[in-house]
């Protein structure tokens, strides 16, 4: 299991929408991956709105398997689920991304009663 925590910060407004490919148009969507394939290939696509900003992802996830976005407003970030691969996006810079690699397979994720401790159980 995988624990992150945080220090808190002023919570701001954070959507998502999954988008059911990549957009004709609009920001050049950010690729997330986990090494192989390469990135170029479409796969789980999040359009991701913070106070003014928008940007799209577009994670590389498995044929099958579990996907879902959280928004995580005290963190000020994005927990990604794609086919079962885990990133934590940091809303303001997608570059800032955390994964825990293809090889651990995440199904769900819990937080602390006051949400400033991310629980990642592995298979």
């Amino acid at each position: 299991m995988s624990i992150l925590e945080f220090r808190p910060g002023p919570a701001r407004t954070l959507r998502s929408k999954i988008l059911t490919g990549l957009p004709g148009e609009g920001p050049v969507p950010k690729h997330f991956h986990l090494g192989h394939p390469t990135p170029w290939s479409e796969g789980f696509v999040v359009r991701f709105w913070t106070d003014g900003n928008v940007w799209v992802g577009n994670f590389q996830d498995s044929d099958s398997g579990y996907s879902e976005v959280i928004a995580w407003h005290e963190a000020d970030s994005f927990v990604v689920i794609a086919g079962n691969h885990f990133y934590l996006v940091d809303a303001d810079n997608p570059n800032a991304c955390q994964t825990l690699g293809p090889q651990n397979p995440v199904y769900e994720v819990m937080f602390d009663e006051e949400r400033q401790t991310l629980f990642v159980p592995g298979s």
